[in-house]
């Protein structure tokens, strides 16, 4: 029930102070604005909710570490499982794949991959992303293969990422009839996740749309592969 849930509120003036502290800690930040003219009000001032900053998706230089990269991410698998799998450097099967969509909401910068389960913990050290999405049904089997990642982990509903909506999601924010101008028609689990990061900006801020012009694809050859534990040692993001 609502009442059981925390709130703590400021005034938008004094946003700049608290935007940055919330979000580094790993909370979420409703803004509301009136939606009625006071004068007209019988009561309080009708106010709404009209967008949510998460970790993930904030914008604004001020709020942002400077110099870095700020990456909402999104995981999905798909693919036969021979049984549960508890660790992070195993996945169920061999069949098994994981699609990933990573976008930096202050720069645009919006492409996806498919991969391997076991690799997802050497991208989260990469990437370093500040939120990552995961669908619900699959929380328990992806968490433990994302490694030792700090990121804020929000949950969204399954369907989400069906290759049909996720597509729906990304041709009507590009404006386009299909998506093979951005060459990533043969990643069908990398649709399904970046689709799913569109649908999510889309609900934390309705009636804005983002500003997102591209999206990519990045295959495996791109990178020289080193294990989660070299690149903690070796400390190539982080000292």
């Amino acid at each position: 029930p609502a009442s059981y849930v925390p709130l703590a509120g400021f005034p938008h003036h004094a946003l700049e102070a608290y935007l940055h502290k919330l979000l580094s800690a790993g909370y979420k930040v409703a803004i509301c604005e009136q939606v009625e003219d006071p004068k007209l009000a019988k009561g309080l001032v009708k106010r709404e909710v009209v967008e949510v900053v998460t970790p993930g998706t904030a914008m604004a230089e001020k709020f942002l570490e400077r110099g870095e990269n700020n990456f909402l991410a999104c995981v999905y698998l798909q693919g036969d499982r021979a049984g549960p799998s508890t660790s992070p450097s195993t996945s169920p099967s061999t069949s098994l794949r994981a699609g990933l969509a990573l976008l930096d909401n202050s720069t645009g910068e919006f492409f996806l991959e498919e991969l391997a389960p076991r690799q997802l913990a050497e991208r989260m050290l990469r990437y370093r992303p500040a939120e990552i999405l995961l669908a619900e049904g699959q929380l328990a089997e992806v968490k433990p293969l994302l490694g030792q990642t700090e990121a804020l982990i929000t949950p969204y509903q399954d369907w989400i990422t069906e290759i049909e909506n996720a597509t729906h999601e990304l041709t009507e924010h590009f404006g386009t009839t299909s998506l093979k101008g951005f060459g990533v028609e043969e990643y069908p689990l990398g649709i399904s996740a970046a689709g799913a990061i569109i649908h999510y900006l889309y609900q934390n801020s309705p009636g804005a749309k983002p500003h997102i012009s591209a999206l990519r694809a990045v295959q495996d050859e791109q990178y020289l592969g080193l294990d989660s534990c070299t690149v903690r040692n070796m400390e190539l993001f982080q000292s």
